[in-house]
This record gives C-alpha cells, structure tokens and sequence, in this order.
C-alpha cells in the first residue's frame, strides 16, 4: 500500500475469521481471487500486519511505525489512518493526509482499505501495489490487473485515466491505418493490435 507516494507498506499478515463470500464488482476488487489464497483462523481475531518497506528521501524515516497491527476484535470497525492524532494509526510524514483513509474487517468482504465515507478524499492518494514481497525482492511482474472505466495508473510523476470507449468499426479502420501511416513515414512498422470483440 502506498500513502501519499511517500511511504509503502507490505501487508505480511492478513488473517481472516472465514474465507470472504463478497462477490468482486467495478467497485470491489478481490486482491486474493481464489479460496486457498485466503490465510484463515477461525480460532483467533482476524488480524492484518504490514511494515513499511520503501520511505521517500523527502520524509523523515523516524516518523512512521515500524509495525502496523490491525484487529477485528468486535470493538471497533472501521480503523481511520491518516496524520492527524485523532487517527488510529497515525503516520507522522508531511504528504499523508490528516484523515488520509480507513482500514475495516467484514466477513462477507475481508479486509478493506479505502477512502469513501469521508468528507473529502486524501490530497496524494491511496494506492494499491498487486506485488506480493516475493515478486518485489524477484523483480519480476505483479499478476495481470482487470482494467476498468475510470482507474488511475499511477506512475512516479504522472497519472493515467482510463477511459473504456467502444469503437465503431469505422474509427477502428480509421485508427489502424493512422498508425501504420505515423509508423512507415519513421520507416518502421506498427505494432499489432488486440482488437476485443
């Protein structure tokens, strides 16, 4: 999880009370897709762990946890991150929002980290990294990730929007030979083209 493209933490541990039955949707991504992924102890609270593994040179590393432990306990439901001291997890870094997002357990949905429910979203955003720490430390590619309408593909400096169109046949045509045109004049040749049908 990054906080603000300051700091990112690698969940560790994500114990669940039972395996989640919330189906995935546009608004609810399953993180674990299948049922063995999921690490459940029906003896115990659920219980999620993560460490900081990456701090911005702009930060100062003394400011945030080493550990951060979150139980579903029945106590409480919902676990509000952010700077301010008035937040369960407090992370003291200067691009992490006063009330910067949440952390909740549900059985039907699992563990949920998200921004809604607030008065205003966090000025750096909340993002999620698909890479289990085994790919990271392999430096090998996260697993495939579903597009959908209106996600923002984060790079260092720069944002991407999709926007999902359908195209008629026409502007398909119309697109391809634009893009053969633009390559054969740099005396190269387009790259192929996976048309969804």
């Amino acid at each position: 999880m990054d906080l603000g493209k300051v700091v990112h933490y690698h969940f560790d541990k994500a114990f669940h009370h039972a395996v989640p039955s919330n189906p995935a949707s546009e608004n609810f991504y399953i993180m674990r897709p299948t049922n063995d992924q999921f690490d459940v102890d029906v003896e115990d609270f659920p219980h999620l762990r993560a460490r900081p593994t990456w701090v911005s040179a702009d930060e100062n590393v003394d400011n945030i946890q080493n550990e951060i432990n979150v139980y579903a306990d029945g106590s409480k439901l919902v676990h509000s991150v952010g700077r301010s001291m008035k937040r369960d997890i407090q992370i003291k870094l200067k691009a992490v929002s006063a009330d910067h997002c949440s952390i909740s357990y549900s059985p039907e949905k699992g563990w949920v980290i998200t921004e809604r429910g607030k008065d205003r979203l966090s000025s750096n955003g909340t993002f999620i990294f698909m890479k289990s720490m085994q790919q990271m430390n392999q430096h090998v590619p996260s697993d495939m990730i579903p597009l959908h309408d209106d996600m923002v593909i984060s790079f260092v400096n720069y944002e991407l929007r999709v926007k999902i169109e359908q195209k008629t046949p026409e502007e398909q045509i119309d697109q391809t030979k634009a893009m053969d045109d633009f390559f054969q004049g740099r005396g190269g040749t387009a790259p192929v083209q996976i048309v969804a049908s």
